[in-house]
Order: structure tokens, then C-alpha cells, then sequence
């Protein structure tokens, strides 16, 4: 892209998403321009100053009314020639109107205000959760299991870092908290943190073992090379955001994507019978899913759910506690309705008996604290 003022404002997008959902959305909007010879975009900020300091007010009239009309066709463009859903098109315009907020352009965008969008998704049984879970791979039983039980997004678990799990991990502390920084929650309610419980930590350890050592900054989830050499179909729709990208799925050592992922959730759901919805359209078992088996089977306290999901809290962001200790007890508290897989007679024994120890090392860990004699 040789445009330097798009270049600036890409370079100002904090999230690397944003910020390639940016390029993609401007990239579309040259294409636009150059198809309909359109060559104001590239001096579009000297021409608005220009108009601007220019003693003749028409000038600036003339300079809105211009684009104006850029905008208008180019919607057009999007609805009748590209065929764009009514939410791709806003999502496009949005992007323009970022453009021109930033560069304080005087250029309307008037964006639809009502979007109906119906997400056509049914809640998983437990037995369907396991069978999805047996189907996968080592790697993707691991994400799928974060997914369900911490209530992270997609995105979100797919960004994950070695430092935002190490220390929990390298102790073997089970639940085992995952470090959120602000800029990768939903809402932007500063950092966040989610735990998981023993079938996610045990799922993730199979598939760290061989991977480790890690370094702080290296990605947790990975591409990983195909098993077999033949081609995959291509699923991409042309002219939408997923367009020109390479499959990270595929690549060894490359970041993963959730749309990515997402497409090889749909794969193994249809390939178990769990879902018949057309290829190409969205189906009623979606990764998402996982994401609502948490927020269903999480019994605990409202504030707290949101909090782990990563979303706003509202006035509870104010008052609720900090302290990780007290998030971990209440998540395993918790933790009993929201595990997936099933949980052997022997080991159910076993978690009582842990469980009445850790009260019992918490009374006396409290009787230390106040200083009071205790007796073993």
C-alpha cells in the first residue's frame, strides 16, 4: 500500500487484527477507486487543506460534495456489484469513516443503525463436546478444552503467549490461571485474567511437552505441518476479509487465526453427524459454542463470569476483588458443573478428600495469620 497517510493510520492501530482488518477493508476501497478511476485518495488530506485555507469557500463545498458522491457510489459498488451482506458493507464504511475521523476529514459516512443479525447456534451437550474433543488433534483438543472452560474468545486463546500461563504451569497449580492484557479483551476493561481446570491443563501439557522450552513472547498454539501432501480445497470467498490469506493452520510455527480454527471446527462437526447445515453457511454448532458452555454451566457468582470471560463488568468493575487467590477458589468451586469430560468414580473420591484438606489448610493458614495457638 504506497499510500503514506493510510500507512500512518495503519501504523497507529494498537491490535494487529485491527489493524489487518484495516488493510483489507482500504485495500477494497482502492480497488474501487481504480476501477472507476477514481484518483483523488492519494492527495486527499493536501487537497481537504488546501480547500480549507483556500480563500474561496466553493472550494471546500465542492471538495465534500465530491466524495460525498465517491461514498455513495461506492456503496452501490459494495451491495449490487460485490453482492456484501448489509453488515460487511458497514463494516467497510466504519472503516472509511475511521480513516477520515483520524485525518479530520469534514466527510460524512452515515452508517446503518440497526443491523438484525441472527446467529443460528444451539447449545452442546456434554456427550457432543467429548465427541468433537476425540475426533481433534493433540493440539486442537487443547484449545477447544481452553475454550470451554476458561470463556475466552477465539481470538483471544489464539493470542496466547507462554508468559501469560507460564508460572501457573511450571508450578502444575491447577486451576491454572491465563493472564489477559487489556488491548486483547473484547470491551477494553484493562486486564483480565480466565482460568482453566485439570482436563484443560492436562490436555495442554500433552501438547506443550514437546514443544517446551518456550520463550515469553513465543505464541502457546501454533500451525503444524498437513499429514498428508494434498491440496486443500479453498473455502475463501472471494472479495471477502479472508481473502489472500495463507492458512496458518498449515504452517509450521505460524500464529494461528480463530477464522481458521473455526473452519476446522466445522469440518470435524459435520464429519461427526452434529451438524447439517449447508457448506459455506453458517452452521448451528459454531466455535462459539464452546464459548456459551461456559457462560451456561459457569455457576458462579454473575460478576465473576464476566470478568474471566473478559467482558465488561459495568459497575461491578469497581468492587469486585482482585485478588487471584480468591478468583481461583471461586472457580473451583465452580469448576464440578462446567468440566466436560467425565470424571472417574475413583478421582471423584480423591477431589473430595483435596478438597477438605485445602479447607482445613485454609483454617489454618487463617489461625497463623491472627496469631491464635492452634493444636494438629
Amino acid at each position: 500500500m504506497e499510500n503514506h497517510w493510510i500507512e500512518n493510520w495503519l501504523s497507529l492501530q494498537e491490535n494487529p487484527r485491527t489493524r489487518a482488518s484495516y488493510q483489507i477493508g482500504m485495500e477494497k476501497f482502492i480497488k474501487f477507486c481504480k476501477k472507476h478511476q477514481f484518483n483523488g485518495l492519494e492527495n486527499i488530506v493536501d487537497d481537504y487543506r488546501a480547500a480549507r485555507d483556500s480563500d474561496d469557500r466553493r472550494k471546500l463545498s465542492q471538495y465534500t460534495d465530491a466524495w460525498n458522491d465517491v461514498l455513495q457510489e461506492y456503496t452501490i459498488w459494495l451491495r449490487e456489484d460485490q453482492k456484501h451482506a448489509p453488515a460487511s458493507v458497514k463494516t467497510y464504511l466504519a472503516i472509511l469513516q475511521s480513516f477520515f475521523r483520524k485525518h479530520r476529514l469534514p466527510i460524512e459516512i452515515e452508517l446503518p443503525r440497526r443491523i438484525c443479525i441472527t446467529y443460528p447456534k444451539r447449545d452442546l451437550k456434554r456427550e457432543e463436546i467429548q465427541k468433537i474433543i476425540s475426533r481433534s488433534t493433540v493440539r486442537n483438543r487443547a484449545i477447544y478444552l481452553m475454550l470451554a472452560e476458561s470463556g475466552l474468545r477465539p481470538y483471544t486463546v489464539t493470542q496466547i503467549r507462554w508468559d501469560w500461563i507460564k508460572e501457573d504451569y511450571l508450578a502444575a497449580t491447577v486451576p491454572m490461571l491465563i493472564r489477559v492484557p487489556q488491548k486483547y479483551t473484547k470491551d477494553a476493561v484493562g486486564d483480565r485474567w480466565s482460568f482453566i481446570g485439570s482436563d484443560g491443563y492436562d490436555a495442554l501439557r500433552e501438547y506443550l511437552k514437546p514443544r517446551l522450552p518456550l520463550q515469553d513472547e513465543d505464541y502457546v498454539f501454533v500451525g503444524e505441518p498437513p499429514k498428508t501432501k494434498k491440496k486443500r480445497l479453498r473455502r475463501y470467498v472471494p472479495g471477502s476479509m479472508m481473502e489472500h490469506r495463507e492458512d496458518p493452520l498449515r504452517l509450521p510455527g505460524k500464529p494461528l487465526t480463530s477464522d481458521n480454527l473455526s473452519i476446522t471446527f466445522s469440518n470435524t462437526v459435520r464429519a461427526l453427524g452434529l451438524d447439517s447445515g449447508l457448506l459455506g453457511k453458517p452452521g448451528k454448532v459454531r466455535l462459539y459454542c464452546l464459548k456459551n458452555w461456559f457462560r451456561n454451566h459457569c455457576k458462579a457468582e454473575y460478576g465473576f463470569i464476566q470478568f474471566w470471560m473478559c467482558r465488561s463488568t459495568q459497575t461491578d468493575s469497581h468492587y469486585i476483588t482482585r485478588d487471584e487467590e480468591e478468583h481461583r477458589e471461586r472457580y473451583r468451586e465452580a469448576y464440578p458443573e462446567l468440566r466436560v469430560m467425565e470424571e472417574p468414580t475413583a478421582t471423584k473420591d480423591t477431589s473430595r478428600e483435596l478438597q477438605e484438606l485445602r479447607n482445613q489448610i485454609k483454617i489454618l493458614r487463617e489461625t497463623i495469620e491472627k496469631g491464635y495457638p492452634f493444636h494438629m
